[in-house]
């Protein structure tokens, strides 16, 4: 008999979801966001991303922890496996652009990203909104068609 050399879809979809991992956390006074799927996120926009990845069969996990080329640990807010080309993509969403020390620490993280090989519409993605100019479902519809379906 032949043995494939690649899992089955449903055999992929097994072993995504039996992954264990432990994200962040959050503290006692953050906002509760829920995904459909009574997932826990840290905002409005991020909901808007989840639960449309959920809607659009997307594989993702929440804030998977992620070495970087430094030693370090980030959580990128989601990871998402394309399952068509079984590539792996981070996902980060921006969506504090008008405080300043936001955007600093979030530069300083996009950098550690590309020092840890990691290239933008490639294998990150980047969303981002402001107060005034929140992020839409046809921008996430758009992520979601370019890289993860």
């Amino acid at each position: 008999l032949v043995e494939p050399d690649f899992l089955p879809d449903d055999m992929v979809r097994e072993l995504w979801d039996s992954i264990q991992y432990e994200s962040l956390g959050f503290s006692d006074n953050y906002p509760e966001y829920y995904l459909t799927n009574e997932h826990r996120v840290r905002s409005l926009a991020e909901r808007k991303i989840g639960n449309r990845l959920l809607e659009r069969d997307v594989l993702f996990l929440y804030e998977f922890p992620l070495r970087m080329q430094d030693g370090g640990l980030v959580y990128p807010d989601f990871t998402c496996l394309n399952l068509r080309t079984r590539k792996l993509y981070r996902w980060e969403h921006l969506g504090r652009l008008d405080e300043h020390s936001y955007i600093e620490k979030n530069l300083r993280k996009l950098e550690r990203y590309r020092q840890s090989g990691f290239q933008l519409c490639v294998d990150l993605i980047v969303s981002q909104d402001t107060g005034g100019n929140p992020l839409s479902e046809r921008e996430i519809d758009q992520l979601i068609d370019n890289f993860l379906v």
